[in-house]
């Protein structure tokens, strides 16, 4: 009896490899999606700081400006993440419907296979078992034969 050969093994192969490209990806967004917010965060923070130096008691004009100029740098800063942000979330929503997809082609083919692989221990069972059968027939009619 021939060895088991999986008949879609090459594009199960390509399956997965599509299915581990776009987790692979997905992690990579998910990173860049956590630095970005680590950047919102410390954005954060120095436009808190900002707005308590607004708030303390300078008179001097320039330096009133100056922290309004920061502070409208600041914020254009925090909008240019955000919009960053919002771009990255569309594309992790979109990997995430690929990667499930892939998932499913892959997963599939994994139970095709099972299926097939099944079907071919059923059939190496009955192989077996005939080849057995002969041999015991074989040997008991010499046997007979013989005595």
């Amino acid at each position: 009896m021939k060895k088991f050969k999986f008949r879609f093994e090459q594009v199960l192969q390509l399956r997965t490899y599509e299915e581990e490209e776009c987790k692979s990806r997905l992690v990579q967004i998910n990173s860049e999606i956590n630095k970005i917010r680590e950047g919102l965060e410390h954005l954060a923070v120095i436009k808190k700081k900002n707005t308590l130096n607004i708030v303390s008691d300078k008179s001097d004009i320039n330096y009133r400006r100056n922290i309004d100029l920061y502070d409208q740098k600041i914020q254009l800063d925090i909008e240019h993440h955000l919009l960053q942000l919002a771009k990255l979330e569309e594309q992790k929503v979109i990997l995430n419907k690929e990667y499930i997809e892939s998932r499913k082609a892959c997963k599939t083919l994994l139970n095709l296979q099972e299926k097939e692989i099944e079907i071919y221990k059923k059939d190496w069972l009955k192989y077996e078992e005939k080849q057995i059968d002969d041999l015991v027939t074989t040997r008991t009619g010499t046997y007979k034969k013989e005595s």
